[in-house]
């Protein structure tokens, strides 16, 4: 047995206090609108109106907005109609009316919300990869 030593490389992030707490809270305001929405998928049968329609907070809001310029791919691929985070926002202010249309059935509803489930996840995981991309020293 030989000694062996290791040395580990000093991780940190670039944020400061402040800003690394406000990311964590719009990664978890993020994850309260996936969670929402994925107990209402779990309903045996989906209702014609839900009883609360879950958006993110303003801090979210604020952070979504600042970022509105900026093509995210990843959501596209899921909804051509979505090409940023505050695309996603603005979509759900406007889920009451798609989800309560008539014309819908329990089905389209289903999917509806299914993508709502899948938009919000992604965006979890996509704010979880820039802070950790951030990071120095993690490959990301």
């Amino acid at each position: 047995m030989g000694n062996t030593s290791s040395t580990a490389k000093a991780q940190y992030c670039k944020f400061n206090k402040i800003e690394f707490s406000v990311k964590t809270q719009i990664i978890a305001d993020s994850y309260s609108v996936a969670h929402y929405y994925s107990e209402e998928l779990l309903l045996p049968v989906m209702p014609t109106s839900l009883l609360k329609y879950q958006n993110f907070n303003e801090l979210s809001e604020n952070y979504f907005n600042t970022r509105r310029r900026e093509s995210i791919p990843e959501l596209t691929a899921l909804n051509p109609k979505i090409n940023n985070y505050y695309d996603f926002y603005l979509a759900l202010t406007q889920l009451r009316a798609e989800y309560e249309n008539n014309d819908l059935n329990e089905a389209d509803r289903r999917n509806k919300l299914k993508l709502v489930f899948e938009i919000a996840f992604k965006i979890v995981q996509l704010l979880t990869y820039e802070l950790n991309a951030t990071c120095q020293g993690v490959d990301a």
